[in-house]
């Protein structure tokens, strides 16, 4: 009996798989937000999760608003810095976006800064290392394992990613020093 018409007759009789909910992106919604709403100064920043320098600007950030009791608030935004695609960055990023809208910005970026790019993304393609990251983490293993089934988290970066690069000017494909900050309309960067 030939293969093929028996594959074919299988996948006719089975279920299809249900479809994905839409995912809504909202490039201007951001990932944390620190200090009152309403404060004189309002500063918009731009991570690069996938940079190990991103724990430490997160640091100094969430310093910034403690330190001005009151004064300012931060919104917080994960993007990626444009240029060529890196799959092992790509599914980082979006693995710490969706964390952090759970709360687990902090802990993920620490991760990153730790391990870097590259062992972090060997531990998210591994099963077996889903609990030890889990217990990290603090959060439970299906969290992790629902982060990197989360489409939504790599649009978001994506989308928010193309919206830093208009903001400062540059053509799509073109690369933005990080971290990047819009304050009172002026956007610059903190790159080297």
């Amino acid at each position: 009996m030939p293969l093929v018409p028996v594959l074919l007759a299988l996948l006719a009789a089975s279920p299809a798989a249900p479809e994905a909910a839409p995912c809504s992106v909202d490039v201007e919604a951001p990932e944390v937000e620190l200090g009152p709403a309403g404060a004189p100064i309002e500063v918009t920043g731009f991570l690069d999760p996938a940079s190990p320098q991103s724990w430490r600007a997160f640091l100094e950030l969430r310093r910034l608003v403690a330190d001005h009791d009151g004064e300012v608030r931060l919104e917080l935004l994960l993007t990626g810095r444009g240029g060529p695609r890196d799959p092992h960055a790509d599914r980082v990023r979006a693995f710490v976006a969706s964390l952090a809208t759970q709360g687990h910005l902090e802990t993920t970026l620490r991760v990153v800064a730790r391990d870097d790019v590259e062992r972090v993304h060997a531990r998210l393609v591994d099963p077996q290392a889903h609990p030890a990251l889990a217990a990290e983490l603090g959060v439970p293993v299906a969290r992790v394992r629902a982060a990197l089934r989360d489409r939504c988290a790599r649009l978001r970066v994506d989308a928010r990613t193309d919206a830093l690069l208009d903001v400062l000017g540059l053509e799509s494909g073109g690369m933005a020093r990080m971290p990047a900050f819009v304050v009172a309309g002026l956007t610059f960067d903190d790159g080297p």
